[in-house]
């Protein structure tokens, strides 16, 4: 759980440099959204 949770924040570290880096961080943000949203209703598991 925390090294998916790691890896899917490092993603969009990696990729900062790349000319899509505002469209893959507001990708991003609604993935974080809706992953905080899974914790929290218990859903992801």
């Amino acid at each position: 759980m925390i090294l998916f949770f790691k890896s899917a924040f490092l993603l969009p570290v990696s990729i900062s440099f790349n000319k899509f880096c505002f469209i893959c961080m507001y990708f991003y943000v609604i993935y974080s959204i809706l992953f905080i949203i899974l914790i929290n209703t218990d859903l992801l598991f």
